[in-house]
């Protein structure tokens, strides 16, 4: 019988031994990609490189329509050989296998949608927590370690980790690490992916972005030399040819009106929106969110004057991000 998390719940520590957090990831899809053909159908439709994609070594990543707009972005993981692991929003599931199985009929692959338990971890003592239960944990970013029926990846820029377990397998691992650590909040692990700048791409977000307006490429979800995908020569001009004039940023929101993703963004006195949220949490006293915004707007923002339609929650500051956005500042 598959394990569930309100079962796994019980286990956590009354008096945690490690100072790190679990976080239960229950918003995300996992697709598994099987096939003799998985790897080659998957260099042709994602932004990312499956060469560099192995089972010791994961990637984020990003499939787009002709125009080079993002469907989706995900994290792709190899299990084994000619096994695969696609984790994204699970708003986006239908609109993912929909968009991916019109490509697939030409490849002996089969994608389908697969159970998996989720969670992330995040704290000092993480890498040390998943050491006494795993025998060892990722020391790179990108790095993947599999043990007891997990899989582990280190995500970049200090966003910490995250396990992959089935269910239908002994949940001892799982049991062992919640006792020994605190459970924390599925809201906790986004505000974390939030302050580390890792976007996701939404179904109210879907087909809006190209990847660099996201800064896919900044956290190592774009590869410039692998050669055509779906989309690509849009992808590639903009690198090369174009000047990109928004980017994904970091703002604090006032608390009293809710920032929802797909949410537009305007600048008092402009009927024009200026740019969209991405990603969007409330918790502890501050909402924050990703932005994708026009680079000259982020000058209205010390006037107060950027702010979500059609509730108009207030933009408050620009927070930090743990990479560089773009390498020259907007004309």
């Amino acid at each position: 019988m598959a394990v569930t998390w309100s079962e796994l719940a019980s286990s956590t520590a009354q008096n945690p031994v490690f100072d790190c957090a679990v976080y239960p990831i229950e918003d995300q899809q996992v697709l598994s990609v099987i096939g003799p053909d998985s790897q080659k159908f998957m260099q042709g439709q994602f932004t990312c490189n499956l060469a560099e994609i192995t089972t010791t070594q994961f990637r984020p990543g990003a499939c787009c329509n002709a125009k080079g707009r993002m469907v989706t972005s995900f994290s792709l993981l190899q299990q084994a050989q000619d096994h695969y692991l696609l984790t994204l929003d699970a708003s986006l599931t239908d609109i993912t296998l929909n968009h991916l199985k019109k490509y697939m009929v030409f490849f002996k692959a089969q994608m389908q949608p697969a159970e998996y338990l989720m969670l992330g971890l995040q704290g000092i003592d993480a890498a040390a927590a998943l050491t006494s239960v795993l025998g060892s944990a990722p020391a790179h970013d990108y790095e993947q370690i599999s043990a007891h029926d997990c899989t582990v990846v280190k995500l970049p820029y200090g966003g910490g980790f995250q396990l992959w377990f089935d269910p239908s397998q002994d949940p001892a691992p799982l049991t062992q690490l919640l006792s020994q650590c605190t459970l924390s909040s599925q809201a906790k692990w986004n505000e974390n992916l939030i302050r580390h700048g890792l976007g996701r791409v939404s179904a109210l977000t879907s087909e809006a972005f190209i990847p660099q307006m996201m800064n896919l490429a900044q956290v190592g979800g774009v590869s410039f030399s692998k050669g055509c995908y779906t989309g690509q020569e849009i992808v590639a001009r903009m690198q090369y040819l174009g000047k990109l004039k928004r980017h994904m940023y970091r703002l604090g929101f006032d608390t009293q009106t809710h920032v929802k993703p797909g949410d537009e963004i305007f600048v008092h006195g402009q009927n024009n929106p200026v740019g969209s949220v991405i990603n969007a949490v409330n918790c502890d006293g501050q909402q924050q969110a990703l932005v994708v915004l026009e680079d000259k707007a982020l000058v209205k923002l010390a006037e107060g004057a950027i702010y979500t339609g059609p509730d108009q929650a207030n933009a408050k500051e620009l927070l930090s991000l743990p990479y560089d956005v773009i390498d020259e500042q907007p004309e």
